[in-house]
């Protein structure tokens, strides 16, 4: 019997992992990469002496399969832990500090009302909930509450105050995402498991270092273009259609993994189908 292949397109910490997983039950995979190394979204980058992380700051202690992977490459000793970590804010009016990681704190910081204070316990069920049917590691046990932005959701909860004082400074300061703009789901894929005991870490070389241990163990090429991947039904397998050096070259896989951006999903499969045009929509 023949080993099916898989060929991975996109080398960011999705599409390695997926790589290497496979690799591990047996398939024959290929790892295509349009930059000229691996990463994505998790590693380090370098510019005139200045190193800077390409996305990924850090790690949650309760990624569970995060933690997995590391265990199976070998490399938990090279985890750093990060101790407790504030954020400062200041406005013309005030400065105040916050925790990144929410906790009981928050009962006692002067700069919510008691009535918001009090508003937080709307949360509970929530956050209770969240625990016990949401995987962190896999946003889909969370699309419940994927139809509300994290700005309705405080502003219903508790008010706005904690959405100004709190919410705003950790997501659009720390993070630079919107609360007008992303999903209720992260917040409860995340805050419910931010408890004592859990921690937030990076690797001792970087925040790179796992995806290059991955990388260590597959056979990517790099400066891969791929123009298109068509459906070959009477044969049973795929052609994808890439340039390396802009030399064109082919492939065919029995199974194509896009582990790219949901939006370029439609523009690299020829004849998507319902479920492929709906998920480049996300």
């Amino acid at each position: 019997m023949s080993i099916p292949s898989v060929t991975v397109i996109g080398a960011g910490i999705a599409g390695l992992t997926a790589a290497y997983r496979l690799k591990q039950n047996g398939f024959s995979v290929k790892v295509l990469e349009a930059l000229p190394s691996s990463g994505g979204r998790m590693t380090q980058l370098e510019e005139q002496g200045l190193k800077y992380n390409s996305g990924a700051r850090l790690c949650y202690s309760f990624y569970s399969e995060i933690q997995k992977l590391i265990a199976d490459l070998g490399i938990q000793n090279s985890i750093v832990k990060h101790g407790k970590m504030n954020i400062r804010c200041q406005t013309d009016l005030e400065q105040y500090s916050l925790p990144l990681n929410p906790n009981l704190d928050l009962l006692t910081n002067p700069v919510l009302s008691w009535s918001e204070k009090l508003a937080l316990i709307r949360l509970l069920p929530d956050l209770i909930g969240a625990r016990r049917r949401i995987n962190p590691g896999w946003m889909m046990t969370a699309e419940n509450f994927d139809e509300q932005t994290l700005e309705e959701y405080i502003l219903e909860k508790v008010g706005p105050v904690f959405l100004e004082k709190f919410i705003e400074p950790v997501f659009r300061g720390t993070r630079s995402w919107n609360p007008e703009k992303i999903s209720t789901a992260f917040f409860l894929s995340t805050a419910p498991f931010m408890m004592p005991g859990s921690f937030t870490f990076g690797f001792k070389n970087g925040i790179g270092q796992l995806t290059a241990e991955l990388a260590k163990h597959l056979d990517i090429d790099y400066l891969a273009e791929v123009e298109i991947v068509e459906r070959d039904s009477e044969n049973n397998n795929c052609i994808i259609r890439y340039t390396v050096d802009g030399k064109p070259t082919e492939l065919m896989p029995n199974i194509v993994v896009c582990a790219v951006e949901g939006g370029n999903v439609s523009h690299l499969v020829s004849e998507p189908v319902s479920e492929e045009v709906l998920f480049s929509m996300q």
